[in-house]
């Protein structure tokens, strides 16, 4: 498969766009002179896939204007994640199989966004690709086959993502002068406008982010519903779960419910109860002052914009809100910078600095007091209490304190450095 690149952004015309819509929002994968046709028979897509809401969608408001102010039809559509393809000892992320307790929650929030466009008179379309690199074909074979006029998607740096969009589906709307337009909503900030290159720390991005953040804090547009005639497809959750492969090993959770509504309430919840201790406490384990916001920021049940618009009316000046700023849009729109800038090795050493890399090197020869097998590692079963605690937070409740999370993610990292290298210099030798 062809590499991913960063090509200059283009940003869809101020003309193309609703009334204060900021086009920095946007890029444009197709070619600039492609024109979006005006037939009414036309239908406009969003595919939707890493931003999972009807509410608070700048991608969802632009495809809602396109077929508007067209007389088109807007439609929606999502590709449920492949059943796993290969069986390795130690699988790729990308095939690993979809568990219990993340296929409730990611299918409980598909099925909330058809409900509600449902009562927006606009259909969703679930592809169920057989395999990831088939992910783009599928999604273009479908869209192709409504009219459509213009494909407007959410934006991921993963490498997946930027696949099925820019290598797989991007060629073939070409041929078919298709446009299609990206928009960042999961960013308060969109990747490409907070820097242009990748950040060293969150102190390199967050004068960057802070000097332009005011100007993205906007309200949403509101979404249109569908005027003209539509059939509405059915949805067949027992289908889509199927079509998944489900592990049913890890069940699901009662504490985190999908879906905008219940992500709300959770902030609520944070906002009423720990927000005035999250600047001194965040960093207790024991002490339940953190958001756990994570599943649907993540999912993207819930926009981060719309969290921080909400955390400036309490006040921003307070040492609790300005806390919560920098952990949810300074450091975690430094990790999207860094995937975004990385492209193909944000998840290998090369991504690493060199002195990182040397240091590494420098102890891959030391002695290993303990080894452990990855079933130790994932029932717990390790010589240090507080990891194992941590991991079974995970295991358990399905999610994991954020001060542990970083302390657990270091232990995992450097053992599974270690055994790559073991690994390569058995081949090797």
């Amino acid at each position: 498969m062809s590499p991913i690149t960063n090509k200059p952004v283009h940003h869809v015309a101020d003309d193309l766009l609703p009334n204060g819509f900021k086009k920095e929002r946007t890029r444009v994968l197709t070619g600039n002179d492609l024109k979006i046709e005006s037939d009414e028979r036309k239908s406009v897509f969003y595919w939707m896939q890493r931003d999972v809401r009807t509410v608070d969608n700048w991608a969802l408001a632009l495809a809602s204007y396109l077929a508007s102010s067209r007389g088109q039809t807007l439609r929606v559509i999502y590709a449920l994640p492949p059943p796993p393809m290969k069986k390795e000892e130690i699988p790729a992320l990308v095939n690993l199989p979809v568990n219990a307790r993340h296929a409730d929650f990611l299918m409980g929030g598909v099925e909330l966004v058809y409900k509600e466009l449902k009562d927006l008179n606009i259909p969703l379309h679930l592809i169920q690709a057989k395999s990831h690199d088939k992910i783009g074909e599928t999604v273009c074979k479908e869209v192709l086959e409504n009219d459509v006029s213009v494909l407007v998607s959410d934006f991921s740096p993963i490498r997946e993502y930027r696949q099925w969009m820019e290598i797989q589906a991007l060629p073939l709307l070409e041929e078919k002068q298709v446009p299609f337009y990206q928009v960042d909503t999961h960013n308060v900030v969109p990747v490409w406008a907070a820097s242009d290159k990748r950040e060293y720390a969150a102190r390199t991005i967050r004068p960057k982010i802070h000097k332009v953040m005011d100007d993205y804090l906007q309200d949403f547009p509101a979404i249109s519903a569908n005027k003209n005639s539509v059939k509405l497809p059915s949805f067949n959750r027992e289908e889509y779960e199927n079509h998944m492969n489900i592990n049913n090993s890890v069940k699901p959770v009662d504490w985190a419910k999908p879906g905008t509504d219940a992500a709300m309430k959770q902030f609520e919840g944070f906002c009423r109860n720990k927000l005035d201790d999250f600047g001194d406490l965040r960093n207790d384990p024991n002490a339940e002052a953190c958001s756990n916001l994570s599943p649907w920021i993540n999912h993207g049940h819930i926009s981060a914009q719309r969290l921080t618009m909400k955390i400036d009316e309490l006040g921003k000046d307070s040492e609790g809100c300005e806390t919560y700023v920098e952990e949810s849009v300074i450091r975690r729109e430094l990790a999207d910078n860094f995937v975004y800038y990385t492209l193909d090795k944000y998840d290998s050493l090369e991504a690493a600095y060199d002195w990182a890399k040397d240091t590494l090197d420098d102890h891959k020869t030391d002695d290993r007091e303990y080894i452990y097998s990855l079933e130790e590692l994932e029932n717990g079963k390790t010589h240090e209490d507080v990891w194992n605690a941590a991991q079974l937070q995970l295991v358990q409740e399905g999610h994991m304190h954020g001060f542990m999370r970083m302390y657990w993610s270091k232990k995992v990292s450097c053992r599974l450095w270690f055994w790559e290298v073991t690994v390569i210099d058995s081949l090797h030798n």
